[in-house]
């Protein structure tokens, strides 16, 4: 849903110094069982709302108050922490799109709007449950998500963008979003053929004109798999043996994952399973493995594949192939 929408539909926006809030201007705008769904999630992705009424009209407030814009944080991110924040905004439409009870179209796709949480990095949606949208499907909400990320794409890479060669297609079929998330899973700089053209040097931006911090040095041996963290501040996890424990302890984990708590010392243990699986397993630990969002029990060993969201605790990676 576009910002324009809002008057057509007959809904206000009012700024608040706590957050956002909606006046429907019809009571019948409101869909009460998508509000009472949208209180439900617990996934991190949305943000906050409370229902309230004003002068007869009901008005959704969304408690924003401390978390930065999309659109802001976007204006002060170089390449790689920019990709990361924008798979992050695809995650969070996809979250929309695979529940089932709320709809892409109830998304408002202005970057002023999508909102970055401070402590994860994680994008967060404003949702509006209505009864009627201008967009009659949610076609127009996946294109909206492809011109947005290619649009931040070309500023913040030229013509090397990780989407350079992807179609924006009128078609814009269910499932598209995982192919995104997957291309924006990609190296800033290693896109394949498939993906664009022959690499360039992509135009300095005025923060890149500094001097450039040293290569990322190369793994020991040929990667095949790593996980790709959701916060910008965390480096990529590369799967450097066929099988690694993964925990915040130095003494029971083979990778590390620091600055996290609520991660077990030993949380779980990552398989190479030939050249085309990787499998995890969850080693009891305290706070849960979480595969695409689902739980899953200690013991149980389950297959990953690329795109897929590997959570530790409330640390959030993207599994993607190769370094």
């Amino acid at each position: 849903m576009k910002s324009e929408d809002l008057a057509q539909l007959g809904v206000e926006c009012v700024e608040l110094a706590q957050g956002v809030s909606f006046i429907m201007g019809s009571p019948s705008l409101l869909s009460v069982t998508g509000y009472k769904v949208l209180r439900s999630q617990e996934s991190g992705r949305y943000v906050p709302c409370v229902r309230s009424r004003i002068n007869g009209h009901e008005k959704l407030t969304y408690l924003t108050e401390g978390s930065p814009t999309l659109a802001s944080c976007l204006d002060g991110a170089t390449g790689r922490s920019g990709q990361r924040l924008l798979r992050s905004f695809v995650e969070a439409v996809q979250d929309v799109e695979d529940n089932g009870f709320l709809l892409p179209r109830s998304i408002l796709m202005d970057p002023e709007r999508i909102y970055v949480d401070a402590s994860t990095g994680a994008c967060q949606l404003v949702c509006l449950p209505l009864t009627r949208y201008v967009s009659a499907g949610d076609l127009e909400a996946r294109q909206a998500v492809f011109d947005l990320c290619a649009s931040a794409c070309a500023a913040l890479f030229g013509t090397q963008s990780p989407l350079a060669g992807i179609e924006r297609s009128v078609e814009y079929r269910t499932g598209a979003l995982a192919s995104l998330r997957e291309a924006l899973s990609r190296g800033a700089h290693d896109a394949t053929p498939a993906f664009g053209a022959a690499p360039q040097e992509a135009p300095a931006r005025p923060e890149d004109t500094g001097p450039r911090p040293a290569p990322r040095p190369a793994p020991p041996r040929a990667v095949a798999w790593r996980l790709v963290p959701a916060r910008a501040d965390l480096p990529d996890v590369a799967l450097t043996r066929p099988s690694a424990v993964l925990g915040k302890s130095p003494t029971k984990a083979d990778l590390v994952i620091p600055g996290n708590p609520a991660i077990s010392r030993a949380h779980c243990r990552l398989c190479e399973q030939g050249d085309a699986t990787l499998t995890v397993e969850d080693l009891g630990s305290a706070n849960g493995t979480f595969v695409n969002g689902s739980r899953i029990a200690p013991g149980r060993v389950v297959a990953l594949s690329a795109g897929d969201r590997l959570t530790l605790a409330n640390t959030e990676f993207t599994v993607a192939r190769g370094w």
